[in-house]
């Protein structure tokens, strides 16, 4: 009875292996929501080799297709603009701003066109990508109606909310699966995982959240049909139906905790990593176990 209890206590999540093999020489990108920005700092971390997008965080799917066409065509779209003391591009997250004076807007272009020329040499090297989607709402700067990655704390007058679906086709994956199809185009050996954050967005509330959620699953479904390229990874199911408890979340009680987060990373490693890589791992969290540890003087 004691057995059948405990296996009632949790449903684990079950998916197939994946298809790819994953290796310690492999390069991994890691593009999309905060979600991605805490993989790639464990996978740093393992001492595995991993690239960050040069453009930050990015919470929607419309922005990250730009990102990637940005990238494989090695090209900018829009111009910075100064505010609160820092040079900003609405292509790029507020931690990527350059901080300058009013008069170097050349020197402010410099730098975000070096950050893409940076990310476009690191992609053609890439391995895999991984891609976490945060949400399906986006905003539309009114003035130059273009999809924002950042607000950057400008006037919300000047700014138009909806889903992404309004401005975006998303059958056979729209604008995303178009830009991943460019990216494949310039690195031909280049492989994706395609997952949607476990972040809960309740900025609004838990409808809104549900809603986004299922239009970015919906969409994954659209990109991985027909591109055997490209693979989807559930973190979000295991979260919502494996980890459905409070103790696996941050004070917050929106971000899985880091905890969590290394629970989801091993699943991952489990799901497509080879028997080099999950040796490789096993020996480097000895390592850093060893070194954590301090003896009693």
């Amino acid at each position: 009875m004691k057995k059948d209890f405990w296996a009632n206590t949790r449903t684990p999540v079950r998916f197939p292996r994946s298809s790819f093999e994953l290796t310690p020489r492999h390069r991994v990108g890691f593009f999309g929501s905060c979600f991605a920005s805490e993989l790639e700092d464990k996978y740093r971390i393992l001492g595995l080799n991993s690239t960050l997008s040069p453009f930050g965080i990015s919470y929607n799917p419309l922005s990250l297709a730009e990102s990637f066409t940005n990238l494989s065509d090695n090209t900018l779209r829009g111009a910075p603009f100064y505010q609160q003391g820092l040079w900003r591009h609405f292509s790029f997250h507020s931690s990527r701003c350059y901080r300058g004076e009013p008069s170097e807007g050349e020197r402010a272009e410099s730098h975000f066109r070096e950050l893409v020329a940076r990310g476009h040499e690191e992609l053609g090297e890439t391995d895999f990508l991984v891609v976490t989607l945060g949400t399906a709402w986006v905003y539309r700067h009114i003035s130059s109606s273009r999809i924002v990655n950042n607000c950057h704390r400008c006037d919300n007058r000047d700014f138009e909310r909806d889903s992404y679906v309004r401005w975006d086709d998303p059958s056979s994956g729209g604008s995303l699966g178009i830009s991943l199809d460019r990216l494949r185009e310039y690195n031909e050996k280049l492989r994706v995982i395609i997952t949607v954050s476990p972040v809960r967005h309740l900025r609004n509330d838990a409808r809104e959240n549900s809603y986004s959620k299922a239009l970015l699953r919906c969409l994954c479904e659209d990109i991985c049909r027909d591109r055997d390229w490209i693979e989807y990874f559930p973190a979000y199911e295991i979260v919502m139906d494996e980890l459905r408890d409070y103790r696996w979340y941050g004070d917050d009680l929106c971000h899985p905790s880091p905890r969590a987060v290394h629970y989801i990373l091993n699943r991952f490693f489990e799901w497509i990593g080879g028997e080099e890589l999950l040796s490789h791992i096993a020996d480097r969290e000895n390592t850093i176990r060893r070194e954590s540890h301090r003896p009693l003087s």
